[in-house]
């Protein structure tokens, strides 16, 4: 092969090759005076195809290296040196791989380790889940109406559907002494293991000598319910049912404690300013509640409430008012009202408004569904 024929070496795959020849096998001559190498192949030379191109096989390369670098492996090993990575494509290829291998394999032992709770000792608690409540809750309710309205020596049964381990002697009980117009849960507390006790209050009437009577306030009870997962006795599948671990327990009213951090509306009633806004404040609610006059000029276009229809009240009295700014720029409007419904009744409610500006007139833009508040220190419930 001439100079001329040849074509300069580069690099495929990480071997090297020529364009149109591969490089041999054995006797490689090459003349690195001339700045285009010649090689003459020999004719017992063995390649593999890489691409468009003959690549050479590994002995070629390493006999390659050996001429343009010289033989390495011949000088003599300096004592105590320094570990050095070799430089060649490959060798760089796998001692990156062993690198990885070597961090994949630690990262592996060291989430083991952790999870068989090596590792640092100062954990915190684990979280706690706590079970839904709703049915138990539900359950519960039903429960306390059922001893209010049919407990009695009588039908003692009734309540063993609640209460299966009822053993107490019910004498003297007589059914439909409380008639409970309303049961309500008023707090949770979660005891583990889905158990929960649950503080209720009822509003009852009461037989009398002058017939049912309306308590004046609320009665208080707790209750302990817990959950289990029996099998269903037709399917024999697992379902979840509750019952009650006591009788209703009578307690005293629930009281907020003294100094404790209660909420307070960030907008107080104090009033408002501004005679427009009172305005629109004012002509909203009439419209809101009587239908008269129009409430179109007083909401606004973009709102996201519907009127109250048919009409409920005869007239409309705002009993407290005050706004402040919000963040967002939009005004929030804290409002007390007092109407008279069509039966001439009185009833008194409160609202959370925000309004804007729209060509110059103050519209609601949004009923809030609850007040906006604040927590606040205190040292007494009591206000005036």
């Amino acid at each position: 092969m001439t100079e001329s024929s040849a074509a300069r070496a580069h690099p495929v795959n990480g071997d090297f090759a020529y364009n149109d020849e591969p490089f041999m096998d054995d006797d490689l001559v090459v003349d690195l005076n001339s700045p285009s190498p010649t090689m003459t192949p020999s004719p017992t030379a063995h390649y593999t195809e890489s691409g468009s191109h003959f690549a050479r096989p590994q002995v070629a390369q390493s006999k390659m290296n050996k001429l343009l670098f010289g033989d390495k492996s011949k000088k003599k090993e300096k004592k105590n040196s320094s570990f050095s990575v070799p430089t060649t494509p490959a060798t760089k290829v796998r001692v990156i791989a062993a690198v990885l291998w070597i961090a994949v394999i630690a990262g592996a032992v060291g989430g083991v380790y952790a999870f068989m709770g090596g590792g640092n000792s100062n954990k915190g608690p684990a979280a706690v889940t706590i079970p839904d409540s709703s049915g138990a809750q539900g359950f519960a309710q039903q429960y306390l109406r059922t001893y209010l309205g049919r407990a009695s020596a009588n039908n003692a049964d009734q309540l063993k559907t609640y209460y299966p381990g009822l053993s107490t002697d019910l004498q003297g009980m007589q059914a439909n002494q409380y008639f409970p117009l309303q049961v309500a849960v008023m707090y949770t507390d979660y005891l583990g293991d889905n158990y929960w006790s649950f503080l209720l209050s009822a509003d009852v009437m009461r037989s009398s000598t002058q017939g049912l009577q309306l308590e004046s306030a609320p009665l208080y009870f707790k209750v302990g319910i817990k959950q289990l997962t029996v099998a269903d006795p037709t399917t024999k599948r697992p379902h979840l049912t509750y019952e009650a671990t006591a009788l209703p327990a009578r307690v005293a009213a629930p009281v907020i404690p003294q100094g404790s951090d209660i909420t307070t509306p960030t907008v107080d009633m104090s009033g408002i300013g501004d005679a427009d806004l009172s305005n629109t404040v004012q002509g909203f609610f009439t419209a809101y509640f009587t239908g008269q006059p129009n409430p179109d000029p007083y909401i606004s276009a973009n709102a996201d409430f519907n009127d109250i229809t048919p009409p409920i009240a005869k007239s409309v009295e705002i009993a407290g008012q005050g706004s402040q700014v919000a963040n967002d720029g939009t005004t929030l409007v804290h409002a007390a009202v007092r109407i008279i419904d069509n039966n001439g009744f009185a009833d008194v409610y409160e609202y959370y408004l925000q309004v804007v500006k729209e060509s110059q007139q103050w519209r609601v833009k949004s009923i809030l569904p609850a007040a906006t508040i604040t927590h606040q220190a205190v040292t007494t419930t009591k206000k005036k």
